[in-house]
């Protein structure tokens, strides 16, 4: 072994004839940086890392030969599951299994841009691509922060875009006409998440007082978990709020709880066994109704839409959609507004009256 002089470099003739090339940390810990060929090209790798141990910026990459599989399934995912609910885990598991299929055993140091932006050009654009990319950049991000990479790969331009196709626009006479051929708790349920503008997951977590008959109050601060048994967590955004739900959804409801007496604590809907209804039994009762209405395309999360539009419609600023729909951001309470062309004729009739009284 033969030490590079006012260095920490040494160097290693291997039986094979090969030369490893080795160096200390600042700690004082040994690393092996790698075998070469010959001894020339072992000495240039050994002066470029000598001028970084010089700079203080000499890299420490054995994790970064961690396998992309190794580091997201072993380590990154465990971390994961303890940051966000069980229904968002279980997206990001699928999100996981496209990304193996792709970098697979690839250490993460290997992963660079280029690598990251051919396997997104080797995707059709889509709202999946979108995800699993958004997926990617967090994990590679925590993998900078536990430094088992110096950057992230993720720099693909315009990735975070809005692909998804424009939803089709319902109104409240569509709704109603889905309700003609709904059951009874079905017609409830959709009239109260109209009314009252929730997320499906929300409208299962409900219990019987989570609503105040005498103000026409509903609280919302809880869902019915997305995956496994019926259980309760806290709504997608985290938040709570308690709102005065619109007249259909009141009169729904007080017509329902006065036909199904109930503890306080108990769930506002059950289902055929008398536990609580879940977002498949729901959405079933649902989509039996719209096919039957002929409203393929009307989503039960499309009531949401149909109610924030109405309010908006008013005059509402967008705080106040903000509040009623329990969005945490602008651009979510705005993707919920819809805008048509009847809307733009009763505008501009307004605008015209006002511009003839002058």
């Amino acid at each position: 072994m033969k030490k590079n002089e006012a260095s920490s470099v040494t160097y290693r003739v291997l039986p094979s004839g090969r030369v490893q090339v080795r160096y200390r940390l600042p700690n004082g810990e040994q690393v092996t940086h790698g075998t070469y060929d010959d001894r020339s090209t072992a000495e240039r790798h050994g002066r470029e890392i000598q001028v970084d141990l010089a700079k203080g910026v000499k890299w420490d990459d054995r994790k970064a030969r961690t396998p992309f599989s190794v580091f997201m399934r072993d380590i990154y995912m465990p971390f994961r599951e303890t940051k966000v609910a069980a229904s968002t885990y279980l997206n990001n598991r699928t999100h996981l299994s496209k990304l193996i299929d792709y970098f697979g055993q690839i250490p993460l140091g290997r992963i660079d841009v280029e690598a990251v932006d051919t396997w997104w050009a080797s995707l059709p654009e889509s709202v999946a691509r979108r995800n699993t990319y958004m997926f990617l950049t967090r994990a590679m991000r925590y993998a900078v922060r536990w430094q088992y990479i110096q950057t992230n790969p993720c720099q693909v331009e315009d990735a975070g875009k809005n692909v998804a196709k424009p939803r089709p626009k319902f109104t409240v006479g569509d709704i109603y006409a889905v309700l003609d051929h709904a059951d009874d708790r079905t017609r409830t349920a959709a009239l109260v998440a109209f009314s009252g503008h929730l997320r499906i997951g929300e409208v299962c977590g409900l219990n019987r007082a989570d609503y105040d008959a005498a103000k026409g109050h509903l609280r919302i601060e809880r869902q019915a978990a997305n995956a496994g048994p019926v259980g309760l967590t806290d709504t997608k955004t985290g938040n709570r709020r308690t709102i005065k739900l619109l007249a259909p959804g009141q009169a729904a409801l007080d017509e329902w709880i006065a036909a199904h007496p109930m503890l306080p604590t108990a769930p506002l809907f059950v289902g055929t066994k008398g536990g609580r209804i879940n977002r498949v039994h729901l959405r079933d009762g649902w989509d039996a109704a719209k096919l039957a209405a002929g409203f393929p395309e009307f989503h039960f999360h499309d009531l949401k839409r149909v109610g924030l539009t109405a309010v908006a419609r008013t005059g509402a600023n967008v705080r106040d959609v903000m509040f009623r729909g329990g969005h945490r951001s602008y651009t979510a309470a705005l993707s919920y507004l819809d805008a048509s062309e009847d809307r733009d004729d009763e505008l501009a009739a307004l605008t015209n009256a006002r511009l003839g009284r002058r």
